[in-house]
């Protein structure tokens, strides 16, 4: 508040008198202004008081989040950046960190503030620019898999902007890239949050919700032959995307969209061998709920899928007459 009544020079409202060597301020204006307890509303004015292009380029760098590289924001504003993030720098807006290109906005309220300043029918579209020149740019360098997450985070928050088929499949790509990225990297969430996103880009589900792309019983009903278009044209995308889903699922415990993935996976698959991940996957649900008879009955009917038959509970004649028929088959 205090620095807002001194970067106005022109009112005087708090301004250092050289003569007399002290400060000096004027009260009744004071009183007479609008003052908002909100520090961001503060924040707000004093960014709209910088050049036009200081705060362009400081809108681009809140999208991108509290931290940013200048390579970047040049990628995006398409100049060289360097005179206004000096700019930003000396007015305390951003910190550069010694040695490197990376800068951090001085507080998450200013970057808040800056970000508050785009209206907001205008977020999408810009998330959305930014997310397509990036992607381009960094394919052309062949180096997109390095900022894979930064493409895909700004693209999805652009995702109201995509209109074409094409788009839509494209970024449900992006997202499984990022999604197995974050996955080795053991971030389940965000890996989740990626792979949800592809699942509703490829299915057209904006609500956010995987598990209505569920088959019904009725379609599940053999007599009932019915395939989402998703799964005939884009088959593997589609296999990808669900196994993913699962694996997450799994991984953090969330055992009853996990099963809706799974199911999804053996309703849609073409062959055996595309719904091996998914018992395995089962498997080790079962086995971290300490559930060891259904870990046995996955594994008995993977084998079965697979032209392998074993009995629930077999005899010794039945053992005798198996292992016999494995010794002639290794003898022939």
């Amino acid at each position: 508040f205090l620095k807002s009544l001194s970067d106005d020079a022109s009112s005087q409202l708090l301004y250092f008198c050289f003569q007399d060597m002290r400060w000096k301020w004027d009260l009744n204006k004071i009183e007479q202004m609008e003052v908002t307890d909100n520090v961001v509303d503060l924040l707000v004015k004093t960014v709209q008081k910088l050049d036009e292009e200081l705060k362009e380029a400081l809108k681009v760098a809140s999208c991108l989040g509290n931290q940013f590289d200048s390579d970047t924001l040049q990628m995006i504003m398409e100049e060289d950046v360097t005179s206004l993030l000096d700019q930003a720098v000396s007015k305390g807006m951003i910190i550069r960190t010694p040695q490197s290109k990376t800068y951090t906005f001085s507080h998450d309220r200013i970057q808040q503030a800056i970000y508050s300043t785009i209206p907001t029918i205008k977020r999408d579209a810009l998330h959305h620019t930014i997310g397509k020149k990036l992607n381009h740019k960094l394919l052309k360098k062949r180096k997109r898999k390095d900022m894979i997450f930064v493409v895909v985070n700004q693209m999805n928050s652009g995702i109201t902007q995509i209109t074409q088929e094409e788009e839509r499949l494209e970024l449900a790509k992006l997202n499984l890239l990022a999604g197995r990225g974050a996955l080795n990297s053991s971030a389940f969430h965000p890996a989740l949050r990626c792979i949800t996103t592809g699942i509703n880009l490829l299915t057209g589900d904006d609500s956010g919700d995987s598990s209505s792309n569920v088959l019904t019983t009725a379609q599940r009903d053999p007599s009932f032959h019915w395939c989402p278009k998703w799964w005939i044209d884009d088959y593997m995308l589609s296999l990808e995307l669900h196994v993913s889903a699962a694996v997450l699922d799994c991984a953090i415990g969330n055992w009853a969209h996990m099963t809706d993935m799974i199911r999804t996976v053996y309703d849609n698959a073409k062959c055996v061998q595309d719904k091996l991940d998914c018992y395995s996957i089962q498997m080790r649900a079962f086995r971290a709920q300490n559930n060891y008879e259904e870990v046995i009955e996955t594994g008995l009917q993977a084998l079965e899928q697979m032209g392998e038959r074993f009995p629930p509970d077999p005899d010794r004649f039945t053992i005798t007459i198996s292992l016999l028929r494995t010794k002639f088959l290794l003898w022939s």
